[in-house]
């Protein structure tokens, strides 16, 4: 498994992943409806303080790879995750609360400039279970590895298959509950 997920804190995990730039192209990846739903999910999302956002995920419509999702992601309308912005810093920062990790969850997202190449920290907190910070990890980790291969203009790999592997790495890795 290729840039792992890290524990931070207890229930707190943190991903570091690089693409090119610009800083405003990346940005628009995790904010603009249309842009974000190549790799996670449509969706309004007012980009201000305790502005409200919905993300509809259609995981089947990220890559070109035919697979079945899970019974619980397998509905026609696809999973809907609403939520607030917290903090918004454009081009540079983005934190939402993040209703599936537990009610005190919240995922931020920074970009900085690093040697020619963006760096973006994806760091999810008050996740509230060691099972629900393994299902996080598996499901953020193959999303990003999704924003990566469409950054980097090149076929995402298969979504399902990934997030099923990840979800026994993550479980060596952070240990069962």
């Amino acid at each position: 498994m290729r840039d792992p997920a890290t524990e931070i804190a207890p229930g707190t995990i943190r991903f570091e992943r690089h693409m090119p730039g610009p800083i405003p192209r990346i940005w628009d990846y995790l904010t603009h409806p249309t842009i974000r739903g190549r790799w996670l999910a449509t969706g309004p999302m007012d980009l201000k303080e305790g502005g409200k956002y919905e993300l509809h995920f259609r995981h089947d419509e990220l890559t070109p790879h035919a697979e079945i999702a899970p019974e619980k992601f397998s509905s026609p309308k696809g999973v809907i995750v609403r939520g607030e912005v917290v903090s918004c810093k454009f081009p540079n920062m983005l934190t939402l609360t993040w209703e599936p990790g537990g009610p005190q969850s919240k995922i931020g997202m920074v970009l900085t400039q690093l040697q020619g190449q963006i760096r973006a920290s994806i760091t999810i907190e008050g996740l509230e279970s060691r099972d629900i910070q393994i299902e996080t990890a598996a499901h953020w980790h193959a999303h990003l590895n999704v924003l990566e291969a469409k950054s980097n203009n090149v076929m995402a790999p298969p979504f399902w298959k990934r997030v099923a592997e990840y979800e026994d790495e993550y479980r060596k890795l952070f240990g069962a509950a």
